[in-house]
């Protein structure tokens, strides 16, 4: 009777210290926050210079770029287990590599349901099947505020007002690539090379900046601005 009694406490203890265990390594897992470049789409990589990016909000969202549009999608986390939800993007049309990538990543997107951090350098997401989907590095520790209260809180972040009237806020995730939101739009540009100043460019406009000066062309048009 006493052997018996003893084998049931040790199983009950057994089960308090896993709960305990898988508590603990449900909260060591760090909090999704930041800006994430996506580096590989179910094995097959990513197209070259084509940005596809996630930025985790503080508001339980993710935002970013597939390479051609853009998109917001609600977030539930819980310790390593993720949910993606209710996607929505810009209906842009882009070449066909780029729309086919496009697809492929909100495909993978959808399916995620665990993140992993990897040296804190790295997320790998995986589906139910625990078979990988997306890999993705830190562009930058910044999280950024909900979108319709963002406003340029650090270096990262800076505020032009045009001569048209618009006002231009510019947000560097990385060190070759601004985040510019122009009318409540936002767009991802890339650095290209340029003999005076900083200048950045996609399919859609052309950033320049030198000091506190900046020079915005889109579809055409040109527009002058200056730093707050």
């Amino acid at each position: 009777m006493r052997l018996l009694f003893l084998s049931f406490f040790i199983l009950l203890l057994s089960g308090c210290t896993a709960s305990r265990l898988n508590d603990t390594a449900k909260v060591s897992q760090p909090p999704l926050n930041g800006v994430w470049q996506v580096e590989d789409i179910d094995a097959g990589g990513v197209i070259d210079f084509s940005m596809v990016t996630m930025d985790f909000t503080a508001d339980d969202r993710v935002a970013g770029t597939t390479g051609c549009n853009q998109y917001t999608a609600g977030l539930e986390v819980d310790g390593d287990k993720l949910s993606v939800t209710q996607i929505v993007t810009t209906r842009r049309a882009c070449a066909p590599a780029l729309n086919n990538q496009e697809q492929r990543f909100l495909a993978a997107l959808q399916s995620v349901t665990t993140v992993t951090y990897v040296q804190d350098t790295w997320l790998i997401m995986k589906n139910a099947g625990r078979e990988q989907r997306l890999k993705l590095i830190r562009l930058s520790n910044q999280t950024h505020p909900p979108q319709d209260t963002a406003k340029p809180k650090s270096n990262n972040h800076h505020l032009f007002v045009c001569d048209a009237g618009q006002t231009l806020f510019v947000a560097f995730v990385g060190p070759e690539t601004i985040r510019l939101t122009l009318n409540d739009e936002e767009e991802t540009l890339r650095r290209e090379r340029s003999a005076s100043g900083a200048k950045y460019s996609n399919a859609d406009m052309v950033f320049w900046n030198k000091g506190s000066e900046a020079m915005l062309q889109v579809k055409g048009s040109t527009f002058h601005c200056m730093a707050e």
